[in-house]
């Protein structure tokens, strides 16, 4: 058995209560997880406030002068939904007005918009995963707590904890991707 560490201890010193607690509810398959942006900053994903400056200054956006008449203290989530109305109107203007509203021009300005984000979420990542999650300083040991917890809620654009799973998977594990990923409320 592992000696506990003085910062193990005075965790179990101070919170002992709660560590029962959640310790029963890992045993009864009631434990869930919630991962707020933090735990991406580690693997070179910029903040959501940096994604959106970002974002405006991207030739294919051109949604600086977005930004400048959006309020300041606007929630980041209006702000990026500014600039992707933006982009969608600038992609109007280069289609023929027949194509306008059309599903067909709407989800290729969607998927084009997701390819966008994508191109910038990333770009400060590093291309090997596995380095990535050998460097973070506390994702892999929250590894083998998300397989077996019965949620795992995470608050980022990126997927770098449905990354670090797949590789994990085991023949004895369903056919399915063993986790789902939800993008909308």
């Amino acid at each position: 058995m592992l000696e506990p560490d003085d910062g193990h201890k005075s965790v179990l010193e101070c919170y002992s209560r709660a560590v029962v607690h959640m310790r029963k509810q890992v045993s009864a398959n009631r434990f869930g997880l919630v991962f707020g942006a933090g735990i991406s900053k580690a693997f070179g994903i910029p903040t959501w406030a940096a994604l959106v400056q970002t974002l405006a200054k991207d030739p294919d956006v051109q949604g600086e002068s977005v930004l400048k008449v959006v309020l300041p203290h606007a929630a980041l989530p209006y702000q990026t939904e500014m600039l992707f109305e933006h982009y969608k109107q600038r992609r109007y203007g280069q289609a023929p007005a027949d194509q306008h509203h059309t599903r067909k021009l709407d989800f290729q300005i969607g998927a084009d918009w997701r390819e966008i984000v994508r191109k910038h979420l990333y770009a400060g990542v590093k291309a090997d995963l596995g380095q990535s999650l050998d460097a973070h300083p506390y994702m892999k040991q929250y590894i083998p707590l998300i397989q077996r917890s019965h949620m795992t809620v995470t608050y980022n654009f990126d997927d770098f904890i449905e990354q670090s799973l797949l590789p994990l998977r085991t023949d004895a594990e369903p056919t399915s991707r063993g986790f789902e990923s939800v993008t909308n409320p």
